[in-house]
């Protein structure tokens, strides 16, 4: 039981850094096509991060927010990287590093872990497959 709890608060927090990345540079997007993926990514995460507070509940448990130290150093990086070079495809860089690194995880949890709960490895899935498509679509605009 502490392990699931454990893993559902990474599984929030990788959701959650997703929605705050792309709420830090979509209103800098400058393609439209580019910009309607990213919001129906943050609406995907949207609905992740509420499954996943759900499902914390049944636990008793309430997510583990993002801490304003790791907070400020997302937006430190993000707008170091923005002034350097802000445009789509540095946008969609930036994504994509933050998607294969969720990718990475979701995957470390999804071999390494004994997880019994079927919910768990069901919202493991569909986060993995959401980020493989991202994946996918942010590669386009390289």
């Amino acid at each position: 039981m502490k392990k699931d709890i454990e893993i559902l608060n990474h599984l929030y927090l990788i959701v959650d850094i997703g929605i705050i990345g792309i709420e830090e540079v979509v209103k800098k997007v400058n393609d439209a096509c580019l910009e309607k993926l990213m919001l129906d990514q943050k609406k995907e995460y949207l609905v992740l991060r509420c499954d996943i507070t759900n499902i914390l509940s049944e636990y008793d448990e309430n997510p583990k927010k993002i801490g304003p130290l790791t907070r400020m150093s997302n937006d430190l990086y993000t707008n170091i990287k923005l002034l350097k070079n802000e445009n789509d495809q540095e946008i969609a860089k930036m994504m994509l590093e933050g998607t294969n690194k969720g990718i990475i995880e979701v995957t470390n949890y999804l071999h390494n872990e004994k997880v019994m709960n079927k919910e768990i490895i069901k919202i493991m899935e569909r986060l993995l497959k959401c980020l493989e498509y991202n994946e996918k679509e942010l590669k386009k605009y390289l």
